[in-house]
């Protein structure tokens, strides 16, 4: 399927859920359906995640939150089941350095992989981002395209995405000493430090986002997953 044809992230929110409650016009000169149209796809199984030490106190993923990210990642993407732990503060340090070595994909290859960010901070409020290229120093440039969101769960059957926009350009932006995701009007949505000890969150144009937790807030957990081969 040609790129442009994809629903975008905006579409996958927008249908999620929903039925179609019109009724369809009845064609008579048509040849009867070809009973497989009809035929629902088998509900993928639970994602598999990989790389959590025994030791490990702080997890902030689940099957569940990842099951709900799952939804709105490209269709791709999708098919994954196993996400790999590349990063985790407990696990590898906090170093925001560590988190930009770790997380580079096998053979340098970005095409066929995703990557989730989580983070829990001091209140115990989770929240991160899908981002289509992994977490790594552009220069000056800023990187991710429409498929890149937010997230944030509410509690603790509540999880809501925030989706690219297309009002700006300014998805990822990473160096040496933060990273961050979202922006305008001098506003972060979400952004870390390179300690990985402090962060902001605010309402930003590039995700149309409310804050995703306290605006300020210190950071007791940071992972970094990465989705596909």
């Amino acid at each position: 399927m040609d790129s442009s044809d994809r629903p975008s992230l905006r579409q996958r929110l927008s249908n999620w859920g929903r039925t179609d409650t019109k009724p369809a016009a009845t064609d008579l000169t048509a040849p009867p359906n070809d009973p497989s149209e009809n035929m629902e796809l088998p509900p993928l199984p639970p994602v598999e995640l990989l790389g959590y030490s025994h030791s490990t106190r702080t997890k902030i993923m689940t099957t569940e939150l990842a099951d709900e990210i799952r939804n709105l990642v490209p269709e791709r993407i999708k098919l994954y089941r196993s996400w790999q732990l590349q990063y985790s503060l407990e696990q590898h340090g906090t170093s925001l350095t560590t988190l930009y070595h770790r997380n580079i994909p096998p053979h340098g290859d970005t095409a066929r992989n995703g990557f989730v960010l989580a983070v829990k901070n001091s209140r115990g409020q989770v929240f991160g981002a899908y981002t289509d290229q992994h977490y790594h120093v552009g220069g000056k440039k800023f990187y991710g395209n429409g498929d890149c969101f937010l997230w944030k769960v509410k509690n603790a059957d509540s999880f809501q995405a925030f989706p690219y926009t297309g009002e700006n350009n300014f998805v990822v932006y990473c160096n040496p000493h933060f990273l961050s995701l979202g922006g305008g009007d001098g506003k972060y949505g979400l952004w870390l430090d390179d300690a990985l000890k402090t962060g902001v969150t605010y309402p930003c144009a590039t995700f149309g986002n409310e804050p995703l937790g306290d605006e300020k807030f210190d950071v007791v957990a940071v992972e970094v997953w990465r989705v596909g081969e």
